[in-house]
């Protein structure tokens, strides 16, 4: 859960729809996703993100890290 109390549950919700044939709220964030593009004004809750890096295998060399990047749903 983050800070603002708001969860990545919208995303689950989406993914079910379009695995049941109803891409009705992915459609609605694609759209909302797309005007914040066009008007070059980035979604205040996709503006922070943290990246982490793991290891990929046995041998650690800088070569062997993973990106992961989280990105907080507010």
């Amino acid at each position: 859960m983050s800070p603002s109390g708001r969860h990545m549950g919208l995303y689950k919700v989406m993914l079910d729809g379009i695995r049941q044939f109803n891409p009705i709220l992915a459609e609605i964030f694609i759209a909302i996703a797309h005007t914040s593009l066009i008007a070059l004004y980035p979604l205040a809750r996709l503006k922070v993100a943290n990246q982490v890096m793991i290891e990929k295998g046995k041998v650690i060399f800088i070569e062997n890290l993973r990106i992961i990047q989280l990105v907080e749903a507010d």
